[in-house]
């Protein structure tokens, strides 16, 4: 049950982010950040990013009417248009509240965003997807292992949760990222 809701979130904001087509007259709902960090697009008419803002926030505060437990950016052409952290990391107990810095297991819901991430790299001439990935990640101990080979998920790499039950991880204890490279 929980994976088709978070596929019904996904295809809703997903369609949200293509529709969205109403204009509006609004307050200010949300802060701008330094377009330069994606110099190739230009900044939002003070029109638009008022738009989009709304629409964002009356999107996610009325799709999240009942409660909401994660964390929400909305950002076109490098500026920030509606931001919502909210909930506990542990919802059932509501112990621990969550802020901009909790991280979240994402497990592989996360790779289409980082291909993305790595694609746009790569378009703008920081990476190149032929190259291993030894040259960007020190001590990655597998010669050989393209950029691209992981994009296609044809990398050969073992698979961390065989990892874990061949060496008798606690499974009680996070697995963070280092303890997997080592």
């Amino acid at each position: 049950m929980f994976l088709l809701k978070a596929i019904c979130s996904y295809i809703l904001i997903l369609s949200f982010l293509i529709c969205c087509s109403q204009a509006s007259k609004a307050p200010s709902i949300a802060k701008k950040v330094d377009s330069t960090a994606v110099p190739s697009l230009p900044p939002l008419s003070q029109q638009e990013f008022h738009h989009y803002a709304l629409a964002s926030k009356h999107f996610f505060d009325s799709l999240f009417m009942r409660g909401f437990n994660g964390s929400v950016l909305v950002a076109k052409n490098g500026e920030i248009l509606y931001e919502k952290t909210e909930g506990f990391k542990e919802p059932r107990k509501k112990i621990d509240s969550i802020n901009e810095h909790t991280p979240f297991h994402l497990a592989s819901v996360s790779k289409t965003f980082t291909a993305m991430a790595v694609l746009k790299l790569w378009e703008m001439g920081r990476l190149d997807i032929q190259d291993d990935v030894s040259k960007y990640l020190t001590g990655f101990p597998y010669q050989g292992v393209k950029i691209q080979y992981l994009l296609s998920q044809r990398s050969g790499l073992s698979n961390y949760v065989h990892f874990m039950d061949q060496s008798g991880w606690d499974k009680k204890k996070f697995l963070t990222n280092q303890d997997l490279l080592q």
